[in-house]
C-alpha cells in the first residue's frame, strides 16, 4: 500500500491517492486508488486499513 500525489491538480485541496494492491502470488491481481483531501486522511485510511487486517492474523511483509 502507498500514498501518491497527484502531481495533476495544484492548490491546498490537491487530493491524495491511497493505492491498494492485492491478489494471490503469480496474479496479476487487483488495484484500487481511494482519494483523499489530504496526505494525513490517505494515511489515516492505509492505518485503520493495516490493523484490521492485522487483527484478522495478516503480518507485515519484510
Amino acid at each position: 500500500m502507498a500514498i501518491l500525489e497527484d502531481g495533476n491538480l495544484a492548490g491546498p485541496l490537491r487530493p491524495r491517492h491511497a493505492h491498494r494492491q492485492w491478489g494471490r502470488t503469480g496474479t496479476e491481481g487487483h488495484r484500487r486508488l481511494d482519494l483523499h483531501p489530504d496526505r494525513g486522511a490517505a494515511c489515516n485510511a492505509l492505518a485503520e486499513i493495516l490493523r484490521a487486517k492485522r487483527r484478522r492474523g495478516y503480518q507485515d511483509r519484510t
